[in-house]
């Protein structure tokens, strides 16, 4: 048999100039006169056989391998999301699940920046307030390249902390225990970072409240519950010593 011309190629198939009295085939069991072949793998070569035909005074051809063509590598379609919120600390997870394969590669990236690979992400300090988005590509059989929407990385919540606890008092002043990265208030309006509070007056009855400081990663904290202190009276100082004023 004459060998064929290659007329075009892409990922599912190719097609071939097929000579009249000839027929085709690529696993050398089915055969068909035409020249297209469709649906097959990506990437992928395929020897093609060919064979005489049958006529009124000759019997089939004995098969021969004529060509061999390679398929095209498939372009990934699909839809590609991230998974979470962008929270500082938080996890980032690829949901690439509409991609038809498996076979890709990741890159996280914010803006032109690649700030990590992998199907995973862990929000870091220098995210805040940035764009972050999942760039995927296909590899191996697959080409292209998909990119989710951003998402805009956010400061986390504190925990709420416990009422705060009294680590001494006097008639003016309230000292609470400290507790690192908080900050202290009696009215839950003005704060402080100081858990100690003077110029209090004796025997009184004062509320005192705390809660986790915001910082460049953490939001401000909820504020606690109250824990309610009353000061003591204060303390007079010991009188001077009598002096004898007439004697007899």
């Amino acid at each position: 048999p004459a060998a064929p011309t290659l007329q075009s190629v892409d990922d599912t198939g190719f097609v071939i100039a097929a000579t009249a009295g000839q027929e085709y085939s690529i696993d050398n069991v089915n055969w068909q006169s035409g020249g297209a072949f469709g649906g097959l793998e990506p990437n992928k070569e395929y020897v093609v056989y060919s064979r005489l035909l049958t006529t009124d005074v000759y019997l089939t051809g004995d098969s021969r391998e004529v060509l061999r063509v390679t398929t095209s590598r498939r372009p990934i379609s699909g839809g590609v999301a991230i998974i979470g919120s962008g929270r500082y600390g938080e996890t980032l997870t690829a949901d690439v699940s509409a991609v038809n394969t498996a076979s890709l590669s990741y890159e996280w990236v914010s803006g032109d920046a690649v700030i990590g690979t992998g199907a995973a992400y862990t929000v870091t300090a220098e995210d805040m307030g940035q764009p972050i988005a999942l760039r995927v590509s296909g590899v191996g059989d697959y080409t292209g390249t998909l990119t989710s929407p951003s998402i805009v990385g956010q400061k986390a919540a504190n925990g709420a902390t416990p009422a705060p606890a009294v680590q001494n008092k006097t008639g003016s002043t309230v000292t609470l225990v400290t507790v690192s990265g908080c900050e202290y208030s009696m009215d839950k309006v003005n704060w402080q970072d100081s858990a100690v509070f003077t110029g209090l007056s004796p025997v009184y009855t004062y509320t005192f409240y705390q809660r986790y400081k915001a910082t460049d990663t953490h939001i401000v904290g909820a504020v606690s519950a109250g824990t309610r202190v009353t000061t003591l009276k204060n303390t007079v100082g010991a009188p001077a010593a009598p002096q004898g004023q007439t004697t007899t």
